[in-house]
């Protein structure tokens, strides 16, 4: 239940700052999905977690061309079991490589400049919660939840005016501090769309 909770949460509050963020700056939103791989142990009770595909929206809050600060929720369903086998939320920081992490267009007195990257890569990290289920037994189910601290990487490429496809992939080591207190290695790849 409570892994339902912090992803509805998550989005929720995602999707509440974006709106409240473009008076701030520009506000990118990241829908994306891929491979979902992790490794968890608490003691002799270890798991792992393979999910295809999985949720991932992050909204970056731009506060200049070249950086922002994100916003991340990540759910990964157990399509077998209609459950989910792991949630995430958490906030970072993008650093944006190669060219304006944006679409900037200005007009003034007449005259107009817009700059549109074409490729352009982005490195950042993470910090949030995440909940993981380590095992299962039939509706018993082994869960713990961490901190989360990661790392990620990839590309945009713009296929028009504030429209890319992103690709890229993320890490993270989850410290468990529940009673059942997992810790160990997450990894996401992913592809999405940003605007």
């Amino acid at each position: 239940m409570s892994h339902r909770l912090l992803g509805t949460c998550a989005i929720l509050l995602c999707a509440l700052i974006s709106t409240q963020a473009r008076a701030v700056g520009p506000v990118l939103v990241q829908v994306r999905s891929g491979m979902l791989l992790g490794s968890l142990s608490a003691g002799e009770t270890t798991g792992s977690i393979s999910t295809l595909p999985y949720l991932d929206v992050e909204c970056n809050i731009m506060t200049s061309s070249q950086n922002g600060y994100s916003l991340r929720a990540v759910l990964a369903p157990d399509l077998e079991e209609l459950d989910l086998n792991y949630a995430y939320a958490g906030v970072g920081q993008r650093y944006y490589l190669g060219g304006p992490g944006v679409f900037i267009s200005r007009t003034e007195e007449g005259a107009s400049v817009s700059v549109r990257p074409g490729i352009n890569y982005f490195v950042g990290w993470d910090f949030g919660m995440s909940h993981s289920i380590l095992s299962r037994v039939g509706s018993l189910a082994a869960a713990s939840t961490a901190f989360d601290f990661g790392l990620t990487a990839g590309a945009n490429w713009y296929v028009s005016d504030g429209v890319a496809i992103q690709f890229g992939a993320s890490t993270s080591y989850a410290l468990g501090f529940t009673t059942l207190a997992a810790s160990g290695i997450v990894i996401k790849s992913f592809i999405g769309i940003s605007f």
